[in-house]
């Protein structure tokens, strides 16, 4: 019987990396190419401004987007889209996603409907930098590795 290969996708809002799973009892094996680093926020050269409002005489402060919330959502959208790719490209069947609470979020809006379709839990940690020996005990309730 063949094994099902499972992604685990541990990310947060500065790094990402994939490991995988290709059964019971194997554990988890780091995915060569599969680790990002977010690009930096670039900060805006001006401030808020303000407008005039298009009825009456008011005045409205415009607000900048946060170059933090851009940059992070630019890093979902870069891990969504390669998610999808090797989706396409048979490179995994399953995908559990862990990620900072925030992140978690953000990926939420960048999954396609296939990639979202197979993913059999989405968990609210912080795991990037644990170590591959502990992931099985930390997963333990999610997959058997």
């Amino acid at each position: 019987m063949k094994s099902i290969k499972t992604w685990v996708l541990l990310a947060n809002s500065q790094s990402a990396r994939i490991v995988v799973n290709e059964g019971p009892g194997k554990g988890f094996q780091v995915v060569e190419g599969a680790q990002w680093v977010a690009d930096p926020a670039i900060e805006h050269a001006d401030a808020a401004t303000m407008s005039y409002s298009r009825v009456g005489e008011g005045q409205r402060r415009v607000e900048r987007s946060s170059p933090k919330v851009k940059a992070e959502a630019d890093f979902a959208s870069q891990l969504g889209a390669h998610l999808a790719q090797e989706l396409h490209k048979g490179s995994y069947e399953r995908l559990l996603i862990v990620a900072a609470p925030h992140m978690l979020g953000e990926l939420r809006h960048h999954l396609s409907k296939e990639v979202s379709g197979i993913t059999i839990a989405q968990i609210p940690k912080d795991l990037v930098v644990s170590d591959l020996k502990a992931l099985p005990s930390l997963l333990g309730n999610h997959i058997a590795a």
